[in-house]
């Protein structure tokens, strides 16, 4: 399995910077295929690490020939925390996306923050490459409230995140 990992600090302008270390590990892996989706949700994660943990964070990609794995790990000490939006709201619709555009995804938590991860098909053949984003941006129907899923592993640290909603650190 190949594996790269980098360090960002605080600030906003970090999110640009990790989209490119991204690219470049893509890049650098001949993963040119799966550039758009993984950035994506490179850009999700990390700016609601930016936003909502408010602490250095950590971009680590892997990839074991069939999966890309995207982690985000920051040092907040709270576990992401669902927050159903509203229809008019600027924010709150990363997760969602994360949520669409990948084949799973979660957040686990442990002594010195969590991670929030995503995985997307990078097989050959696979349907990385061939996001449709008409249909992706059919699915959110801004008009219509939709229920707050979440399902803890056994141990209660672990979460499988859907719905239409994002995490917010400050509501804990």
């Amino acid at each position: 399995m190949r594996q790269e990992s980098r360090s960002f600090g605080t600030g906003t302008q970090t999110v640009p910077e990790a989209r490119r270390f991204a690219r470049n590990v893509l890049t650098s892996w001949n993963r040119g295929g799966c550039e758009w989706i993984l950035l994506q949700l490179v850009s999700e994660l990390v700016t609601n690490a930016v936003i909502h943990a408010r602490t250095q964070y950590v971009v680590t990609i892997k990839d074991d020939g069939e999966t890309l794995l995207v982690e985000v790990a920051d040092h907040s000490p709270r576990p992401a925390t669902p927050r159903q939006y509203d229809g008019t709201a600027t924010t709150g619709r990363g997760l969602r996306l994360v949520d669409r555009l990948s084949q799973s995804w979660g957040s686990e938590v442990a002594a010195d923050g969590k991670t929030v991860w995503a995985r997307v098909d990078a097989s050959p053949g696979g349907d990385t490459a061939d996001a449709d984003i008409d249909a992706l941006l059919d699915t959110f129907d801004d008009d219509v409230p939709h229920p707050v899923p979440i399902v803890p592993d056994s141990k209660g640290t672990s979460m499988s995140l859907g719905g239409d909603w994002s995490w917010d650190e400050r509501a804990a």
